[in-house]
């Protein structure tokens, strides 16, 4: 029997600090794009943004956030693409 080839997610995490001022809430970035918060866990999903979890959170509040910078490419090529069409 032949193997076929199949892509793998793999997640796994590693600790990076950062300047508040570096990561945005969904929430935030939500406003940022115009789209819903659910708009932004599915770009994060696709791998367009980088989800970042608070460790100081308690676990039950466990705050997710993304990159700002990323959020800001994100809409940038988003304008891009729509502004295209």
């Amino acid at each position: 029997m032949r193997l076929k080839a199949y892509r793998v997610r793999v997640i796994s995490y590693e600790e990076k600090d950062f300047n508040d001022k570096d990561l945005l809430s969904q929430s935030a970035a939500a406003a940022l794009l115009s789209v819903t918060v659910q708009g932004v866990q599915s770009a994060v999903e696709r791998g367009r943004l980088t989800l970042v979890e608070d460790p100081r959170a308690s676990s039950h509040h466990q705050r997710r956030l993304v990159l700002r910078v990323e959020v800001m490419q994100y809409k940038w090529k988003r304008r891009q693409r729509i502004g295209n069409e």
